[in-house]
C-alpha cells in the first residue's frame, strides 16, 4: 500500500503546486528602464514621458491550511480501500510542500464522536500512517457534521488560505443542510472541492470536483480540480 501510495504522491505533487504554491500576477507597471517594450506606450515619448518598459509585479501564493474530509460510511464499502489510499497519497504529497498545512479526517466518526481524526493540522504523516489502513466503512454520512468540524480546523490554523477537499460517493445526509454549508463556507472565503470516488454524483453537490476511479487517477483529477479553483 505505502509503495503504490508513494508512487502516486510524487506525481500529485505537482497537480498540488500549481494550486498552493503557484505565483499570481498582481499587476503590470511601466518604467523608465527594462528589457520589455510597451507597444501600447510609445506615443508617451513624444511628450517626454519614458516609462515605456513594461513590468510583472507577482506576489508569492499565500499559505495554505488544507484539510482532506474522507466518508467512510456503509454506502463506500467497497470504495474504501481506493479511498484510503488517495487520502493517504495527498497526505504524502501535500507534506512535501512549503506553507502548507495538512490533516485528514474521517467521518462518521468512532463511537461517541462524529469525526474521526486520521492525521492532525501540525502532525508528521510518519506518526499517523498507521490510522490510515485501520479506516473502514461503518454508520451513515453527516457530511454536515464534518465540514463544519473542517472549517472550524482551517479556521484555527494561522495559514491565510483555506482549502477542504471531500472524498466521497456525494450522497449526504441532509443535503438540502449541506448545500446551504457549502454557500456559507464560500462566501467565508474557504475553498471546498470533492472528488468522486469511483462516481460524478458529486457534481450534484459540489461546484468544483473530479473523478477518482483507480489511484492512477488521483494526478489528472487534480489537475482539473487546480484548473476550477485558480479559473
Amino acid at each position: 500500500m505505502l509503495g503504490r501510495v508513494k508512487t502516486t504522491a510524487h506525481g500529485a505533487r505537482y497537480r498540488l503546486e500549481g494550486l498552493l504554491m503557484a505565483e499570481r500576477q498582481e499587476e503590470i507597471v511601466n518604467q523608465t528602464t527594462g528589457s520589455r517594450l510597451d507597444t501600447r506606450r510609445m506615443h508617451r515619448m513624444l511628450s517626454g514621458d519614458m516609462r515605456v518598459f513594461r513590468r510583472r509585479l507577482y506576489e508569492e501564493a499565500p499559505n495554505t491550511a488544507f484539510h482532506v474530509l474522507v466518508d467512510r460510511s456503509y454506502s463506500m464499502d467497497r470504495r474504501m480501500t481506493l479511498t484510503v489510499e488517495a487520502a493517504l497519497a495527498l497526505a504524502w504529497a501535500i507534506e512535501g510542500l512549503d506553507g502548507v498545512n495538512p490533516a485528514v479526517t474521517a467521518f462518521p466518526g468512532r463511537t461517541s464522536e462524529r469525526v474521526f481524526a486520521m492525521l492532525r493540522h501540525g502532525e508528521k504523516i510518519q506518526s499517523a500512517v498507521s490510522r490510515f489502513p485501520s479506516v473502514s466503512a461503518d454508520g451513515g454520512t453527516p457530511m454536515l457534521e464534518a465540514l463544519w468540524y473542517a472549517a472550524q480546523q482551517v479556521l484555527l490554523q494561522e495559514e491565510e488560505r483555506k482549502i477542504i477537499l471531500v472524498l466521497t460517493d456525494g450522497d449526504p445526509e441532509q443535503k438540502d443542510r449541506v448545500e446551504l454549508m457549502l454557500k456559507r463556507l464560500k462566501q467565508s472565503g474557504i475553498q471546498v472541492a470533492a472528488i468522486g470516488i469511483m462516481t460524478d454524483y458529486v457534481r450534484s453537490l459540489f461546484e468544483t470536483w473530479a473523478v477518482v476511479n483507480e489511484l492512477s487517477d488521483l494526478r489528472n483529477a487534480l489537475f482539473d480540480i487546480t484548473r476550477k479553483l485558480l479559473s
